[in-house]
């Protein structure tokens, strides 16, 4: 993002409810080989990937315009600024030592099992309310099942998705959302 002009601005961290995948126990695997001294000798092991409980959120943004101050971007542009609203609204961690880049967000049961990277509603619209406001356009360049398209349109916000998969974007396209299904012959 910053070879193509963009500024890091944060990053801020999504806690994630329950973890996608489970560090599955390696003595297991040999136990169901017959492989009994190996298994013995793993014990209490785990193949190597850790339960990933928290997803990195990176925050950048265009830089503003030279000799201009970051107040004057804001009032130029209307971006710059974040609403402290928003997380105030979504985000359960703000009791924990006010740790404001540190998101959980209540998560249902329509938030699972349409897509394998599928994000809670709540978490995209307190990021677009983090963000934007209303009118401005939201775009998702990997839409998926339509998540962040679907918060953008209830807080009125326009929104552009792209979605390169064809069996996902029928996922989203059922949603009555206008998604551009971006193919690639290769």
């Amino acid at each position: 993002m910053e070879d193509i002009g963009f500024d890091f601005k944060d990053m801020l961290c999504w806690e994630r409810d329950k973890a996608p995948h489970r560090a599955q126990r390696i003595s297991l695997v040999y136990e169901r080989r017959g492989d009994y001294n190996n298994r013995d000798k793993w014990n209490n092991w785990r193949v190597s990937n850790l339960r990933p409980i928290f997803e990195p959120i990176l925050w950048f943004q265009k830089p503003y315009p030279t000799g201009k101050t970051l107040a004057d971007n804001i009032l130029i542009n209307e971006i710059g600024a974040w609403n402290e609203n928003s997380l105030k609204k979504y985000n359960k961690n703000l009791n924990i030592l006010n740790q404001l880049n540190m998101i959980k967000v209540n998560v249902t049961v329509a938030d699972r099992g349409l897509y394998v990277t599928q994000k809670p509603l709540e978490l995209m619209k307190l990021l677009i309310e983090l963000i934007t406001i209303e009118g401005q356009t939201v775009l998702d360049p990997f839409a998926g099942s339509g998540t962040t398209l679907i918060a953008a349109k209830e807080l009125n916000r326009n929104f552009i998705g792209f979605e390169i998969d064809k069996d996902i974007y029928e996922i989203a396209k059922k949603k009555e959302l206008k998604i551009i299904n971006f193919h690639i012959n290769v």
